[in-house]
């Protein structure tokens, strides 16, 4: 949210389908590697995050790999938070974010989507 509105003040665009899977690149070095690592880690298949930890230790180096993984499981503690809570957006960002959670697709990391998940499953 704060990025975007950020960049219209700066007459910028920003692609959001890029951190969503979109086609585009980002421009990272490793990229591939570390949305990769971001991917597995969020499915939680313990054995899969080993695996293409291990790749991304040896590719970007044991502490690169440590600050990703951080951003990751920072995000994630960030959400629970804000569930556990019972925090909701405000009427005014709720209104100001409906595109921008439409084109991310953020509503599937929620805890309510993310049950449902398992629900299926049983």
């Amino acid at each position: 949210m704060l990025l975007r509105e950020s960049g219209k003040k700066d007459s910028l665009e920003f692609d959001l389908d890029v951190v969503v899977g979109g086609e585009s690149e980002l421009g990272l070095e490793f990229e591939t590697e570390i949305l990769e690592l971001t991917d597995v880690i969020c499915q939680g298949d313990e054995a899969k995050v080993k695996e293409v930890r291990g790749q991304c230790e040896r590719l970007l180096g044991p502490q690169k790999t440590v600050d990703v993984i951080t951003v990751v499981s920072g995000f994630n503690g960030i959400t629970k938070i804000a569930n556990g809570t019972g925090l909701h957006l405000d009427p005014d960002t709720e209104k100001l974010t409906v595109e921008m959670r439409n084109e991310t697709g953020i509503e599937d990391y929620s805890e309510a989507a993310k049950a449902a998940k398992f629900d299926e499953r049983s």
